[in-house]
This record gives structure tokens, C-alpha cells and sequence, in this order.
């Protein structure tokens, strides 16, 4: 499959990025080692000149890094129309043991590239630049998970084969309990919604107070905004099994049919991009506000910072919101109908 044109286009994603960060990483090395703030030497203004290039350079990266995650789901869908018993993305990324592995560390570096262009961000709004050495180190610690993710993505493609027969979702997912190497989880979808709703509650209020303390007078702990970015991971994670095993049938009408990609296509109104847009927008950037509270402190930080969490945590909340009312709108219509649950 590397011949594959998605296949091409993934490739050449991962090595512009392994590119551009690689070059970016000589001078966070640079940075680690001869960093001096305090310092007018000759090499001190030489590398104050060379983090404006190499930030630039491993934004870039991470920013096509990022499409690669939308890229790798459509590809799935595309090779599903190749590969025996592939009725969609699903069975796609399952048709080796390096698809789920690959489609995992990118949705894990959605958050983690994500983080970084973030506190680029913020240390560009303080004219202390007081986030240097932390980002340049943050990225040595980024480049070895890039390459990770390249070489899963490559393992997948590379051993891809069209005549290897592989499942569609209605053999992987169950109606009422799953047991998958796909989502590695034995539950029943009645106790998944249950948690989801409630999940979906504590982020969303906990969003509206945190913002609030935000704005005020009072500021809250750090420890206050981990925990938020905790319950923010849990809620995430619990959306996607509920969504597969619990809503994606309603949306499709059919009991057996619980593909989380297939949503994507015209056929359901493309009602899968609002419903993953405002999921993973809503959890980057409550994840990301939580993720920043420890640069408070950090000079000329205090208003960017505080300007940036009451932007995340309100955005996040109607996300939120957002995002319950699309994925319980085809159950709430199911039932008006005269269907059971």
C-alpha cells in the first residue's frame, strides 16, 4: 500500500515533520546547554536570533503532524474499499496489529503537539520570553514520540495487504457489552452512557466555576486545574466508547452498525465532522488550559494566561454542550418515534 497516494501523502507528512523538528533540535540542544537570559555574549544574541527560526520550524511540523491524525481516518476509509472484509475505516486499521497503534499515538499527539504550539503561544505574548528553555525541552522530548508515530504509521502501511481478510465493525462491536483489541473494554453500553452523561455535567460546570475564579479576584490552585484536565481526559475517552458502542447505531438506524468513522460519510449527512470537531476541540482545550496553569507564576505571564483559560474553559463548556445534543439528538428522535431504548 505505500504506493497508495494517502499512503504517499501520510509519508511525506511524517518526514516534513521529522525534518523540520530534527533541524529545530540542534538548537534546543544549544538552548539547553548555553541558555543565558542575563547574558549580552556573542553566542547568547546569536541563539535569541536562531529560537525565532526553529519555533517557526517545529510549529510548522506539528501543525502538518496534526492534519496527518484526519489524513490517516480518511485514508482507512479509502483502503477499506481494497481490503477482503473491510466494510469500513474500522476494519481497515484492524487489518494489522499496527493500524489502532497508529491511529492511538495520533490521537495522543493531537494534544501533545498541540500543547506545545500553545506554550509557544504564551511565551510569545511576555516580552520575558520566560517558556524557552521549557518548550525547546519539551520538543527533545517530543522528537523520539514523532518518530514513534512515523514508524507505526510506516509499519501499517508497509504491511498492508489487500488480499489479508479482516472484520467490519458489526463482527468487532457488540450491541450491549464488548470485548475488542480494538477499545480494550468490557462494559455495558447502559453503564458507558450513564457515565458519560454524568461526566459531560462535572466537566461542564466545573468549566463555568473554574472560569469565573479565573476572571476574579481569586485565583485557583494549580492542583484544581490538573484535576479539571484529569476529568477532561476521562470525559474524552468515555465519548469515544460511547459514541461507538451506544450512539453511532442511532445515527446509522441499524442495531448492528457501531463504526465511529462511517458518521463521516454523505450518506448521515456528514454529521461525524460537527460531532468530532466540537469533541476534540472541547478537550484540547480544556486539557490545554489545565496544562498551562503551571506557567502562572512565570513573569508576564499572569494576564495572557489568565486571558487564555477563560477563553479555553468557556469554549470548552458549550463544546460540550454542543456536543452532548448531537450525539443524543438521533436517541431523543429514536424514541419520539416510538422506538425503545
Amino acid at each position: 500500500m505505500l504506493g497508495n497516494s494517502w499512503s504517499i501523502a501520510l509519508l511525506i507528512c511524517a518526514m516534513a515533520t521529522l525534518f523540520l523538528v530534527g533541524l529545530a533540535s540542534a538548537t534546543a540542544l544549544k538552548i539547553l546547554i548555553y541558555w543565558d537570559p542575563d547574558s549580552d555574549s556573542e553566542r547568547q544574541i546569536d541563539l535569541e536570533g536562531r529560537t525565532w527560526l526553529a519555533a517557526a520550524l517545529v510549529e510548522s511540523g506539528l501543525a502538518v503532524q496534526l492534519v496527518s491524525l484526519f489524513l490517516l481516518v480518511l485514508a482507512a476509509t479509502d483502503f477499506s474499499e481494497m481490503i477482503a472484509g473491510a466494510m469500513c475505516a474500522t476494519g481497515s486499521l484492524l487489518a494489522n496489529e499496527y493500524g489502532a497503534k497508529s491511529l492511538y499515538i495520533k490521537i495522543a499527539g493531537l494534544f501533545l503537539y498541540g500543547f506545545w504550539i500553545v506554550v509557544h503561544r504564551l511565551d510569545l505574548c511576555s516580552e520575558y520570553s520566560p517558556l524557552i528553555r521549557f518548550k525547546f525541552i519539551y520538543l527533545l522530548i517530543l522528537l523520539p514520540y514523532l518518530f514513534f508515530d512515523s514508524y507505526f504509521l510506516f509499519a501499517y502501511l508497509y504491511n498492508l495487504e489487500p488480499d489479508i481478510i479482516t472484520s467490519c465493525c458489526g463482527v468487532i462491536f457488540s450491541d450491549k457489552a464488548i470485548q475488542t483489541n480494538f477499545l480494550m473494554i468490557n462494559v455495558s453500553s447502559e453503564a458507558v452512557a450513564g457515565l458519560f452523561y454524568l461526566a459531560a455535567v462535572v466537566v461542564a460546570v466545573m468549566s463555568w466555576i473554574f472560569t469565573g475564579r479565573v476572571a476574579g479576584a481569586s485565583s485557583l490552585p494549580v492542583v484544581g486545574h490538573l484535576l479539571y484536565g484529569m476529568l477532561v481526559v476521562v470525559f474524552f475517552l468515555i465519548s469515544l466508547v460511547t459514541l461507538t458502542i451506544c450512539f453511532s447505531s442511532y445515527i446509522y438506524a441499524m442495531p448492528y452498525h457501531n463504526c465511529p468513522f462511517d458518521i463521516l460519510h454523505g450518506e448521515y449527512g456528514y454529521i461525524g465532522f460537527p460531532i468530532y470537531f466540537t469533541l476534540f476541540s472541547a478537550s484540547f482545550l480544556g486539557i490545554t488550559s489545565a496544562g498551562a496553569a503551571i506557567f502562572r507564576h512565570k513573569p508576564g505571564l499572569a494576564s495572557p494566561l489568565a486571558k487564555y483559560q477563560r477563553f479555553a474553559m468557556t469554549k470548552a463548556s458549550w463544546l460540550i454542550l454542543l456536543y452532548v445534543i448531537l450525539v443524543s439528538f438521533p436517541v431523543l428522535r429514536y424514541v419520539l418515534s416510538g422506538g425503545e431504548v
